[in-house]
């Protein structure tokens, strides 16, 4: 295939039952200054440039940004940035986004000047180094939110926009004090290069929902789209839907799409939402379903409903069962290929026991059910990393890329996968 005669390869290559095949990139090593525990989706910066964040390790021990560079024979990894967990935080432990100028965006789950609760921070290439600045943070004063654990997303404005797992309140949600997190927006100030945050939502538990973990999704009329672990009618967490106000400074109304049951349909959704060309709305719940006893989490489909801006019909696509035929757990939102085929990670199940990159393949047929597979099972085989926490990305030749936490490698501090297809 050409892409595998494209794809350079990394020390580890396992071929599975499937035809795809499992190379391992980079080990972490951080005695070396390397990072350590990966836990975010990569980012593609090309075809050949990978970076994504560790949340420990790098110079301090307290977190990196990596870059992986693909060359003819193998891939090279050098730390662009180490986090100090003084004025720019620390854990970073979600994906990055970029701008048109090269420029890196991302969230650190804490620290920071404010209260040492997290920020947003940006990294701008300056010749062969990278300046960091610090664009928020957040601070328990004001209501603002707490502990970011999710990646951006940018509009056309350069507008940002983010979620955080607490804050945003004065009371306890969920026995953590100060609130159960917000939706907020980081608006530039023109020519000043400083940002200004506004608070589009403040959720408020029960069936607003509570403690959103996940990023968001905005479609083409500036609504965003994102879930929360916990809360909603059944207290299995909840998709939401903000409107964006009719008038300048008005307030964005937000809808629950979904109320999860934490049951059949699944509970404490984590990934991000996707959409696919008819507006339809792919995502995954870390608990739940009945595909057995454990109740080991699902991928769902949200339709949107004729005539309605709000109504949307779910589907559960899969329901895992757990090791050793299938994954459980997923922690991660999904990908989506050609074809209507679904990707997507396991934190845990799988032959190995220690997670899964699987596929879903759509139903022939209406009404049909989606078929999945294992693409890979991670610590089956001796010197593979585990427990992939974050998402994956596809390259421009199709081929799936990960990292998992940790790992029985050279070192425990996790490593970078590609599944070639």
């Amino acid at each position: 295939m050409l892409a595998a005669a494209l794809t350079a390869r990394g020390s580890q290559a396992a071929a599975t039952e499937t035809g795809a095949t499992e190379h391992l990139l980079h080990d972490f090593a951080p005695a070396t200054g390397d990072g350590s525990s990966p836990a975010g989706q990569p980012l593609f910066v090309g075809p050949n440039t990978m970076y994504l964040t560790t949340a420990s390790g790098g110079k301090y021990g307290d977190g990196a940004v990596v870059r992986l560079v693909r060359g003819s024979t193998a891939w090279a990894e050098d730390v662009i940035y180490s986090f100090t967990a003084r004025g720019d935080g620390y854990q970073p432990s979600a994906g990055l986004i970029a701008d048109r100028s090269g420029a890196l965006y991302g969230t650190a789950a804490l620290g920071g000047a404010g209260s040492a609760v997290g920020t947003v921070f940006k990294l701008t290439p300056s010749g062969t180094t990278w300046k960091e600045t610090t664009l928020h943070a957040f601070s328990q004063a004001g209501k603002d939110g707490l502990v970011p654990s999710s990646s951006l997303i940018a509009d056309a404005a350069g507008d940002l926009y983010g979620t955080t797992r607490n804050g945003g309140g004065s009371t306890r949600c969920n026995g953590i004090v100060f609130g159960c997190g917000v939706v907020f927006e980081l608006k530039p100030v023109p020519h000043a290069g400083t940002y200004t945050e506004i608070i589009l939502h403040r959720f408020a538990g029960g069936n607003d929902g509570a403690n959103p973990v996940a990023g968001l999704l905005q479609d083409g009329t500036g609504a965003l789209f994102g879930t929360t672990t916990l809360g909603g009618a059944y207290g299995g967490g909840v998709a939401f839907k903000l409107i964006p106000p009719k008038i300048a400074g008005g307030a964005w109304v937000e809808y629950a799409i979904r109320y999860f049951t934490g049951g059949a349909d699944g509970g404490q959704p984590r990934g991000t939402l996707v959409a696919d060309a008819l507006g339809n709305l792919y995502g995954t719940t870390s608990s739940g379903g009945k595909g057995s006893l454990l109740a080991t989490g699902t991928v769902f489909r949200l339709a949107p409903e004729e005539g309605s801006i709000v109504h949307y019909t779910f589907t559960s696509l899969h329901e895992f069962a757990g090791e050793p035929g299938d994954g459980s757990f997923p922690i991660a939102g999904v990908v989506l290929g050609q074809g209507g085929v679904i990707y997507g990670t396991t934190r845990d199940g799988g032959p190995g026991y220690d997670g899964t990159v699987y596929e879903l393949n759509p139903p022939a047929k209406a009404g049909g059910t989606y078929a999945s597979r294992i693409l890979h099972g991670f610590g089956s085989l001796a010197g593979d990393t585990m427990f992939p926490l974050g998402g994956i990305a596809r390259d421009v030749y199709g081929n799936l890329f990960g990292a998992g936490n940790t790992g029985v490698g050279k070192t425990i501090d996790g490593a970078v996968y590609e599944i070639a297809l």
